[in-house]
């Protein structure tokens, strides 16, 4: 059974990952773009 509070944990972490992705892939941008 998911409670409410983990649930809220859950879509807590998928957040975190996605915008821990997310800022490393506009790093690796920023790194192709030209000077």
């Amino acid at each position: 059974l998911m409670t409410f509070s983990n649930v809220q944990n859950l879509t807590m972490l998928i957040v975190l990952k996605l915008t821990d992705s997310l800022s490393k892939n506009e790093r690796e941008a920023v790194h192709m773009l030209p000077k």
